[in-house]
């Protein structure tokens, strides 16, 4: 994973890697949000600072479990590839059928022209 993320900060455009395709949050909102993360992280440091090391505030664990953003684990990011892959494949096998039918519709048509020329022969 770490090889992974080193690979996909080095290209020009990161977002092009395979760990950050079809993650729904990377538009500006989810960056906004990502970064606000950082920002209520330390907040709540310095509140747990106060009240778990200082004890100059009472004890209170409102927002201590609020989470900004979503986690996708690599293991998630697999299944989506997967099921991408499935998906792709039966789109191939059903363009296949389409092909095999159209071909047989032409070449039924070409035996009924075949048919009609020797009729008016």
């Amino acid at each position: 994973m770490a090889e992974d993320l080193t690979n996909a900060f080095n290209l020009p455009n990161p977002l092009n890697h395979e760990l950050f395709k079809n993650i729904k949050e990377m538009n500006k909102e989810g960056f906004q949000c990502l970064f606000s993360y950082y920002n209520n992280g330390i907040e709540r440091l310095i509140t747990i600072l106060h009240q778990d090391i200082y004890q100059i505030e009472s004890w209170n664990v409102k927002g201590c479990y609020a989470h900004n953003i979503v986690s996708h684990k690599l293991q998630d990011l697999q299944v989506v590839k997967k099921n991408n892959k499935e998906k792709k494949k039966q789109r191939q096998n059903q363009i296949m059928i389409i092909i095999i039918i159209i071909i047989t519709i032409i070449i039924n048509i070409m035996k009924k022209v075949q048919l009609l020329k020797n009729i008016e022969k």
